[in-house]
């Protein structure tokens, strides 16, 4: 005979019956002292873009296309 396993549903009754705690134990942080930085880096996404045209063209180059 078979018997309906209720493992889960005894597991989900229990865990409706605890409070909910999923954000009440983090820590609030202020950010008020964090200093400010530039949204972007353009020295770095200049050299990002030139390292990619010199790699695809290189690529070129050497494959012959």
């Amino acid at each position: 005979m078979y018997y309906m396993n209720t493992d889960r549903d005894n597991f989900h009754d229990w865990a409706r019956s605890k409070p909910d705690t999923a954000f009440g134990a983090l820590p609030r942080t202020d950010l008020s002292d964090v200093p400010k930085h530039r949204a972007v880096r353009w020295g770095g996404l200049l050299m990002f873009a030139l390292l990619g045209i010199v790699l695809v063209a290189g690529f070129k180059l050497f494959a012959g296309l």
